[in-house]
């Protein structure tokens, strides 16, 4: 997933943030907290492929509840971004540990990622937004997807 010319395998203290590739449903964002080499905190959110559509309490996955419960403990217990997937939220725990995984990358000073990532534009005074896929392999985007999507499609 990264690239690392001259990153260290030390962790600097620091919080970092980290995105797992954006796929049909959704991607995760983790927001990883370092401190004398040891991760102290994980907050991660998964969004949904619909614009600032963050998953919450009211989503209604009991799976997804328990992952998100334990997932950010397991990360800070095993000090690492490799840790057992949660039962029943398998692609969930795979996007955290990606999103935990490049964040732990950065506080080692990498700098270059590869993947598929999702941005959306603001919505518009009629309800549509802009979604681009941007796809990145070896430094460099070899991909661009635009497009134009109504309320309540991606």
């Amino acid at each position: 997933m990264g690239c690392r010319d001259e990153a260290s395998t030390e962790l600097t203290d620091g919080e970092y943030v980290g995105y797992s590739t954006a796929s049909s449903r959704g991607y995760v964002e983790a927001i990883v907290t370092v401190e004398s080499d040891d991760i102290i905190n994980v907050d991660l959110i998964e969004y949904q492929p619909e614009p600032g559509a963050a998953k919450d309490e009211d989503y209604g996955f009991d799976a997804w509840h328990e992952a998100m419960e334990l997932l950010p403990n397991s990360f800070i217990e095993a000090n690492s971004a490799q840790v057992d997937i949660v039962s029943g939220a398998t692609s969930t725990s795979n996007m955290a540990i990606e999103a935990v995984d490049m964040a732990l990358q950065k506080a080692q000073g990498v700098t270059k990622f590869e993947g598929t990532y999702l941005g959306f534009s603001e919505k518009s005074e009629r309800g549509n937004h802009g979604v681009a896929w941007v796809t990145v392999k070896d430094g460099e985007i070899t991909e661009i997807e635009l497009k134009k999507a109504a309320e309540g499609e991606v």
